[in-house]
């Protein structure tokens, strides 16, 4: 929620985390990431870039036509008048979403995991993954999100078959 458009470098398809957005009292302020290594730059996948090139143009047709568009913040996400979104509106919007495509709820946070084991599971090592998350080390990546699967212990069977009887 804290991403500004000049985290965002749309050439080089990568985004930086550089801050969170959260409560601080009852406002939401520009906060620290968790740890220094919360604070990364990623590399997007070009569909991501050009919803945000849809996202942001959506975004700067709504600051022509509202008088009271508010960008101090200059934010990605932001509601229709420029303001920060609660991120308890964004839990609320997201659940609608899922409700409505028919699909099984999971939280936020879930998409995260998603991402991870997803990454993982098709090829790519750990320490990329890790350093995507934001983790300090490789150890905390494989303890939540390094799982087995049946595809892969089918793949494990057969590697070992194929070494022991060739």
């Amino acid at each position: 929620m804290g991403l500004t458009w000049e985290d965002i470098d749309l050439e080089s398809q990568t985004l930086t985390v550089r801050r969170s957005l959260g409560h601080v009292g009852p406002a939401l302020r520009f906060q620290e990431p968790k740890t220094e290594s919360s604070k990364r730059t990623i590399a997007v996948g070009p569909s991501t870039i050009d919803s945000l090139k849809a996202h942001r143009l959506a975004q700067t047709e709504d600051r022509l036509a509202i008088e009271s568009w508010n960008d101090e913040m200059n934010l990605v996400f932001s509601g229709t008048d420029g303001r920060p979104i609660r991120p308890d509106y964004v839990t609320k919007r997201l659940r609608r979403l899922v409700e409505n495509a028919g699909l099984e709820w999971i939280r936020l946070h879930g998409l995260r995991h998603t991402m991870a084991s997803i990454a993982l599971q098709n090829g790519t090592d750990i320490a990329t993954v890790s350093e995507r998350l934001g983790h300090s080390d490789t150890n905390v990546t494989a303890r939540i999100y390094l799982h087995g699967s049946k595809g892969t212990d089918r793949l494990a069977a057969t590697a070992l078959d194929d070494v022991l009887h060739g």
